[in-house]
């Protein structure tokens, strides 16, 4: 009967216990449970959280860009009114010299003088042919189609660059600036009369430098003034820039280096671009024309209108022997367009 007790009280305590352990596990599980949804919870708080952040982020940001942009639009504005402030001044400094220039036309023709000019004038039937061809007929007389004129205030040539590729500075004067003409073949092999303004001490050599590459037939693609491609309102380099995309060969600018703020030697007369298309300015591996873009790397001798530095290039040794360096030898930037013979 003990033993049936016995039995019967364990059998409770094992029942009893197996209760409070299962109530156990249950409890866990539920707070297992309700620490997962709540870790959950904030996990995905935290997720939000970081998205709106990066959000704000995003839009300072993008406020910060548009402060930047009309801090950039101020100084834009800025420049352009000083741009229109100088334009308007050249103008009206033009106008005068106009005017002054019209009061001692009307004095010479009262007077009945005419404007003398020195050396092989430009100012005749040969300048009236400028840009035109010269026919067969004439090319055997073709010496006289290479002539320089002295460029007098108020006269053709001065009226066409005043204000643009010259204007009066403490650097070069306009009794050191010869205008040249120039017979020359172009890409089609016509010979074609062009025009140039050099400094008046490589007056003679520029003259022979091209008489020997038109004796060998050298083709340029066109040699005007570069004041046929300026633009008003702007300057030097703007006007050299469309020169460059036109192929234009020209010597004359009064103008900064490109990129910097002293005097080209293209100011002073003394540099001579060659068909620059061909013979792209190139600084750090690119250039800014893209006509020129396959003229960067394929420099090759003998390669159609291609300088380069060879004694079978006849531009490169034509100018060399004159006495002009080659901006193609220069390790950054590389100018291949570009002779020079400056005062040392």
């Amino acid at each position: 009967m003990l033993e049936k007790r016995k039995s019967r009280v364990k059998f409770i305590i094992l029942t009893v216990l197996c209760i409070v352990l299962a109530g156990i596990s249950v409890a866990e599980g539920f707070l297992y449970l309700q620490t997962k949804r709540n870790y959950d919870h904030l996990q995905s708080q935290k997720t939000e959280i970081k998205q709106k952040y990066k959000a704000v982020k995003s839009q300072v940001s993008e406020k910060d860009e548009k402060i930047t942009q009309l801090e950039q639009d101020v100084e834009d504005l800025k420049q352009q009114v000083q741009t229109l402030q100088q334009t308007q001044t050249e103008v009206a400094q033009q106008n005068e010299e106009a005017q002054a220039a019209e009061a001692q036309t009307e004095i010479t023709q009262e007077e009945g003088m005419l404007s003398p000019s020195s050396g092989d004038s430009a100012f005749s039937d040969v300048h009236l042919r400028v840009n035109e061809p010269i026919s067969d007929d004439e090319i055997i007389n073709i010496d006289k189609y290479f002539t320089s004129s002295v460029i007098e205030r108020g006269d053709e040539i001065f009226n066409r660059i005043n204000g643009k590729s010259y204007r009066d500075n403490d650097d070069i004067a306009l009794e050191d600036l010869r205008y040249l003409t120039i017979p020359y073949y172009n890409f089609e092999q016509q010979v074609i009369l062009g025009e140039m303004i050099v400094n008046k001490d490589i007056e003679e050599d520029v003259r022979s430098i091209f008489k020997e590459l038109f004796n060998n037939k050298y083709e340029i693609n066109s040699m005007k003034l570069i004041d046929d491609y300026w633009q008003i309102g702007s300057g030097g380099n703007i006007a050299d820039n469309n020169s460059i995309e036109a192929n234009n060969t020209s010597c004359f600018c009064y103008r900064p280096v490109t990129g910097g703020e002293s005097i080209s030697n293209h100011g002073y007369g003394r540099a001579i671009d060659i068909n620059p298309q061909q013979n792209p300015y190139v600084e750090n591996g690119g250039n800014s024309h893209r006509n020129a873009d396959e003229y960067v790397n394929n420099r090759y001798v003998g390669e159609p209108h291609v300088i380069v530095a060879s004694t079978e290039d006849i531009c490169y040794s034509t100018f060399k022997k004159y006495g002009f360096t080659w901006g193609g030898n220069w390790t950054n930037p590389i100018d291949y367009q570009h002779f020079e013979k400056p005062v040392f």
